[in-house]
C-alpha cells in the first residue's frame, strides 16, 4: 500500500486559514511550519551550536567579549556548512530508505538518533578533552551540547515525519516552537557565559612557615645561561687562557635529563620546577590571530584546524607560537621562600608575574622588556630596571647590567640566601646577529662572557655555592656544573628534579614531596635524608597581569626571536 501523499501548498494555506478562523480545534495534526519558521529555527540552532563551541574553546580563559565575538564569527561558517550538509544528506538518505520500503516512523526515529549523536560527536570532537578549564565549564558545555543534540534530534524526527507523510503526534505548534526557541536561547547564553567565566583563583598558601622545618642555613646561587654548552667552556679556556675559563671547565658537571625544549621558556621552567612540561603546565601552544587582529586566542587543535581550513584561503587567519603562562607547580626559589629562605630572582623564565615570595624578583617581563609594573618587578628593584635599560638600551646589555646589580645586592646579604639568575645575553646576541653559536662569534660575545665570569667569581667570593646551568641552542644537551659535583668528564647525568632537590639540600631544606632525593655525586658529600615535604602550589601573584600586558610580552618575545 502506497504512503499518503504530501499535502499541496494550496491545501496547507487553506488549513492555516481555517486554523486562524478557529474552525480547526481539537486533535488534528498541526499544520507544517512555514519557510520562515524553518529558517528561524535553523538559525537558532546554528547560533546555539556555535556558542557552545566558543564556550568550550574559551572556558575559564578570562576572554574578553571582543575575543568571544571574533571566535564566534570564525566558528559560525563551518558550523553552518556542516548543518547544511547534514540537512541535504539526511533528506536524500531518508528518501532512498523510503523507496526501499522503510516506514516513515522508523526512518524518522533512526535519523533523530543519528542527528543527536552526530551533534554530540561534532561538538566533542571539535573541543577535545583538554579544551575545558574547570568543572563548571565542563558542566555548562556538556549541558549545552546535550541540549543541542536533543533539540536537533527532535526537530529532525518531526521534519522527516512531515516530509515522508507519516503520522505526527498532536502538539500545539505555537507552544512547541516557543519551547524550542527558549531551549536554544538558553544554550546560547550558557555557551557565551562559559567563554567569559573568570579564572579560578589559586588556593592561598602562606609565603613562609607552611611546614615545620629547620631554618635555611646555606647560600646557593643558580646561574642559568642560554646558548652555552659544556663544550663551549673547554673552547673558551683555549681562546681566553688568562680569564680563568679553565677553572670553570674543570668543575664537575652532569648532563640534565628531560629539560630539552625548542622554546627556552619551557626548558627553563622544567629546570626551575624539577618537572616535565606536562606536569608544570608551561608548554608551547599555538594562538590563532583572526581577521588581522594583533591579539590571538588559543583554540583546541581540532577547532583550530577547522577554522584555519575555512579562513586560510581568504588570508584571514594566522597561526603563531604562544607559550602558556599558567604554571601549576612551584619553582625552586618559591619552595625555598615558603620554607623561610630569602630569595633574589633575576629574569628566570617562570618568574612572571611576580608572586608573593620572601625576597625580590625581576621577572623576565622586566628582564627582557624593561617593564616596571607591579606584575613585572618587585618595588625595591624597579629603579635598577630603569637604570639598566637607560644605560644598556637593548636587551643583551640591559640584562647584563641587571645581573651585575643583583649580584652586588646578593653579595651584601648576610645569612642564608638563594640567588636565581638567568643570563640570555649570549643567546640574544646570537639571535639578533645571526651567528651560529658561542665560538662562532667569540669576539662579539666577549663582553657578555666577561660579565658571566665576573658574576660567578663575585658570588663564590661572597660564600655562595654556585651552580652554572647551560642550555645549548638546537639539539644540544643541557648541563649543570658546580665545584660540589663529583662527576667529572660528563659521565654523570641528573634529572631536573634531582637538581632542585640538591639545591634545596644545600640550603638545608628538605626535598619536595613526590620528587627524588639528591645523590652524593651532586652534593659532593653523603646525602642526609630529610623527610620530604609538600611545598604547595605556586604563590599567588602580587598583581594578576592584564590581557594587554600578556599581549605586549608575547610581542617582546616574538621581536627577540623566541616565538615564530
Amino acid at each position: 500500500m502506497s504512503e499518503p501523499a504530501r499535502p499541496s501548498a494550496d491545501l496547507a494555506r487553506a488549513r492555516r486559514h481555517l486554523e486562524r478562523m478557529g474552525y480547526l480545534r481539537g486533535g488534528l495534526p498541526p499544520s507544517p511550519p512555514t519557510a520562515g519558521q524553518k529558517v528561524v529555527f535553523l538559525l537558532a540552532l546554528w547560533v546555539a551550536v556555535s556558542a557552545t563551541l566558543v564556550g568550550g574553546a574559551l572556558a575559564r580563559s578570562g576572554a574578553s567579549w571582543a575575543q568571544v565575538s571574533v571566535v564566534a564569527l570564525a566558528v559560525a561558517p563551518p558550523v553552518l556548512v556542516v548543518l547544511g550538509a547534514a540537512l541535504l544528506a539526511g533528506r536524500a538518505a531518508a528518501a532512498r530508505l523510503l523507496a526501499w520500503g522503510g516506514t516513515p516512523r522508523r526512518i524518522a526515529t533512526s535519523f533523530a538518533w543519528a542527528a543527536a549523536l552526530a551533534t554530540l560527536a561534532g561538538i566533542a570532537g571539535s573541543l577535545g578533552r583538554d579544551a575545558l578549564g574547570s568543572f563548571e565549564a565542563i558542566m555548562r558545555v556538556a549541558a549545552g551540547a546535550a541540549a543541542c543534540a536533543v533539540v536537533a534530534g527532535m526537530a529532525a524526527r518531526r521534519a522527516l515525519l512531515r516530509e515522508l507523510g507519516g503520522e505526527e503526534p498532536f502538539r500545539p505548534p505555537r507552544r512547541r516552537r516557543h519551547l524550542d526557541q527558549l531551549a536554544l536561547l538558553a544554550i546560547t547564553g550558557a555557551g557565551l557565559g562559559s567563554a567569559v567565566l573568570p579564572r579560578a583563583a589559586p588556593p592561598v598558601v602562606p609565603v613562609a612557615g607552611a611546614f615545620a622545618t629547620s631554618a635555611a642555613s646555606g647560600r646557593v646561587a643558580v646561574v642559568g645561561v642560554d646558548n652555552l654548552s659544556h663544550g663551549d667552556l673547554d673552547a673558551l679556556a683555549a681562546v681566553f687562557p688568562g680569564d680563568d675559563w679553565d677553572e670553570l671547565a674543570d668543575w664537575g658537571w652532569v648532563e640534565v635529563r628531560g629539560a630539552s625544549a625548542a622554546l627556552p621558556a619551557v626548558a627553563w621552567t622544567s629546570i626551575a620546577c624539577g618537572a616535565p612540561p606536562s606536569e608544570h603546565g608551561v608548554q608551547v601552544m599555538e594562538e590563532v590571530r583572526l581577521f588581522g587582529r594583533s591579539e590571538g586566542v588559543v583554540l583546541p587543535p581540532a577547532l583550530r584546524r577547522l577554522v584555519a581550513v575555512v579562513w586560510s584561503p581568504f588570508s584571514a587567519v594566522k597561526v603563531a607560537a604562544r607559550p602558556s603562562l599558567d604554571r601549576r607547580l612551584p619553582t625552586f626559589w618559591e619552595m625555598a621562600s615558603r620554607a623561610g629562605c630569602p630569595v633574589l630572582v633575576g629574569g628566570w623564565w617562570g618568574s612572571w608575574p611576580v608572586r608573593h615570595v620572601l625576597g625580590d624578583v625581576v621577572s623576565e617581563r622586566a628582564w627582557l622588556g624593561g617593564a616596571t609594573g607591579a606584575d613585572a618587578v618587585s618595588p625595591a628593584l624597579a629603579g635598577a630596571v630603569v637604570a639598566a635599560w637607560q644605560q644598556g638600551q637593548e636587551a643583551p646589555a640591559a640584562t647584563d647590567l641587571l645581573a651585575e646589580e643583583l649580584v652586588r645586592s646578593a653579595a651584601s646579604r648576610q645569612g642564608a640566601s638563594l640567588v636565581a639568575l638567568w643570563l640570555p645575553a649570549l643567546d640574544l646576541t646570537t639571535r639578533l646577529g645571526g651567528a651560529a653559536g658561542v665560538m662562532a662569534s667569540a669576539a662579539r660575545l666577549e663582553p657578555h662572557l666577561r660579565v658571566l665570569r665576573t658574576l660567578v667569581e663575585r658570588l663564590e667570593n661572597s660564600g655562595y655555592t654556585v651552580w652554572l646551568v647551560g642550555i645549548p641552542r638546537g639539539a644540544g644537551t643541557p648541563f649543570a656544573a658546580s665545584r660540589s659535583v663529583l662527576c667529572r668528564g660528563g659521565h654523570g647525568s641528573a634529572s631536573a628534579a634531582e637538581l632542585v632537590a640538591a639545591w634545596l639540600d644545600q640550603l638545608g631544606l628538605p626535598p619536595p614531596a613526590g620528587g627524588v632525593r639528591p645523590s652524593a655525586d651532586l652534593l659532593g658529600r653523603p646525602a642526609v635524608f630529610q623527610p620530604a615535604v609538600d611545598y604547595g602550589p605556586p604563590p599567588i601573584p602580587v598583581v594578576r597581569p592584564s590581557a594587554a600586558s600578556a599581549t605586549v610580552q608575547r610581542e617582546v618575545l616574538r621581536s627577540l626571536g623566541y616565538l615564530r
